[in-house]
């Protein structure tokens, strides 16, 4: 996806057209929020930290009926640079939604009304991808899983609903996309991303490691089974009328995932995979009739894991995927996430911007705990977690345990 870089200067709006692929937030970096989402029978063990103090908790807490509150502390701090020093940054777990294995195949087109669809519990509450604001706009999304299929339905109230990408595998995030980004093995290497705009023109892809290790996008991979449904609540490229909103539901067949190395098969119960979802928004006015961008406002990347850095593509930093039979299953936690964390602070994942992508031995001062050894990648960190996993992260980014 097209890079979230600041605007420094304002410029004149201009047509909304289609536009080169650019670096875009879809690479970002920091840890997200601690959060199980889970069915509202589920309240009292549902649990979600507390957001960082220059975040609404009232509203993020409010708008998530699933959802309740726990008190956790933080040494987190706001500020007001791009990327956060680890010091700086709410060193709390990244969220964990829990995936219900579906009973049926869900309808694609009835997710607000399908009862199979009653047992997934909305994720309501969403982070821009710095983590300093919730989403104020409703914003809605679930997912669900069988044999076959990994399911994902998202509702979006969109006034202004408009899309000039129609190509597949064109620039979709320069439109309102909303976005899938799966790595089945939490590495951070060949991990899965998928878009779809207001009219259901897609962009599937895969990259074999994140871009700040030097990581390159392959759009060669297709999605052929795919099962998707697009409803728009309204007229599209039309600002004289406004619309309600657009929703979709989809399908992902688990084959798909052989074409990025993954074996292909469904999880099992208990399994977890990394995963994010995210929301594009670009401010428009209408000029002469028709839309265009408003270059004075600068865009909104609404994300369920918020990566505290303009770069959605930080996979260690995405939220957990737990497959389990049902939405109130119990929540599985990183014990290792201090360790892993440690690691990718030390390789700088936590603070470079996407365009350094060399980052040399001389730069690594390994913390308490930690070891730097030759690597065929250049070189690699390891360290001891205090469950006993050695894990090891490589110059290329790749998190492991050994």
């Amino acid at each position: 996806m097209a890079s979230a870089s600041a605007k420094s200067n304002a410029s004149p709006a201009r047509p909304i057209t289609p536009a080169p692929p650019a670096p875009s937030p879809k690479n970002p970096s920091p840890p997200p929020i601690p959060t199980q989402i889970g069915t509202a029978s589920n309240r009292a063990s549902a649990n979600i930290s507390a957001p960082p103090s220059n975040s609404n908790p009232t509203k993020s807490a409010a708008n998530s009926p699933s959802l309740s509150t726990a008190t956790t502390t933080s040494n987190a701090s706001s500020t007001s640079s791009e990327s956060l020093s680890r010091k700086d940054q709410n060193m709390n777990l990244p969220p964990t939604y829990i995936c219900p294995r579906a009973t049926a195949k869900p309808s694609l087109t009835g997710h607000a009304s399908d009862p199979i669809w009653e047992a997934a519990p909305w994720i309501t509450t969403w982070r821009d991808i710095r983590g300093l604001e919730t989403c104020p706009t409703q914003l809605k999304a679930k997912l669900m899983w069988d044999d076959e299929f990994l399911y994902l339905a998202a509702q979006m109230a969109e006034p202004d609903l408009w899309a000039f990408q129609t190509e597949h595998d064109s620039s979709i995030w320069l439109d309102n996309a909303f976005e899938l980004f799966l790595d089945p093995d939490g590495d951070g290497h060949n991990y899965l991303e998928w878009e779809i705009n207001p009219i259901g023109v897609t962009l599937d892809m895969s990259m074999d490691r994140l871009y700040v290790c030097g990581g390159t996008r392959d759009d060669s991979l297709e999605i052929p089974d795919l099962e998707l449904k697009l409803i728009a609540d309204g007229p599209v490229n039309d600002p004289q009328s406004k619309a309600k909103g657009w929703a979709f539901g989809a399908a992902f067949p688990w084959s798909t995932l052989t074409q990025i190395g993954h074996s292909g098969t469904a999880p099992k119960v208990g399994d977890i995979h990394r995963f994010n979802l995210m929301k594009m928004f670009w401010p428009v006015q209408v000029i002469n009739g028709a839309y265009v961008k408003d270059e004075t406002q600068l865009e909104k990347y609404w994300c369920f894991a918020p990566t505290h850095m303009l770069d959605i593509h930080r996979p260690h930093f995405w939220g957990y995927l737990q497959f389990a039979e049902t939405a109130d299953s119990t929540i599985t936690p990183d014990a290792d996430w201090a360790t892993k964390l440690a690691l990718c602070d030390a390789l700088g994942l936590i603070s470079r911007p996407r365009d350094q992508i060399t980052y040399p031995r001389s730069s690594i001062i390994p913390q308490s705990g930690q070891s730097l050894i030759d690597h065929p990648s250049g070189y690699a960190i390891t360290a001891i977690a205090p469950s006993g996993t050695q894990y090891q992260i490589t110059a290329d980014g790749r998190l492991t345990n050994q």
